[in-house]
């Protein structure tokens, strides 16, 4: 006698619990179905992001990386303020925040991440230069 009755290597059979299963998943299936077809956009990433990143990184390497994402993702517009100042991220609703900090970061709540580290210093013949006085 068979473990699983109705079923073996050859032969295989539903039980009325999985009958039951497969009819209900394929009635949400038809739902999904039917809502993307009355004007429910097509899943996908969509909407406004706020991108807040100093001017020579804006210009150097982000713009043709946000030039790429918006190519590939037409509903996403990305709002772009290239800014050296230090910007307060949640006070502004900025969705992202690139800056070129040495580390350590300081501690936050917000999620940092090191993207690149550069090999790049700055070099000055006259120490007034390393505070902004020239």
């Amino acid at each position: 006698m068979a473990a699983f009755p109705g079923r073996s290597t050859r032969h295989f059979s539903v039980t009325e619990t999985g009958r039951e299963f497969c009819q209900r998943c394929q009635a949400v299936m038809a739902e999904v179905q039917g809502a993307r077809g009355d004007g429910v956009p097509a899943l996908g990433p969509q909407g406004v992001v706020p991108v807040s990143s100093p001017t020579a990184l804006l210009e150097y390497r982000i713009g043709p990386l946000v030039a790429g994402l918006m190519k590939q993702w037409p509903q996403v517009r990305v709002l772009r303020e290239a800014t050296n100042r230090r910007v307060d991220v949640l006070g502004e609703g900025i969705g992202i925040a690139l800056r070129v900090r040495f580390p350590p970061l300081e501690s936050s709540d917000l999620v940092m991440r090191v993207l690149a580290n550069s090999p790049q210093r700055r070099v000055a013949s006259r120490p007034a230069w390393w505070w902004g006085m020239r």
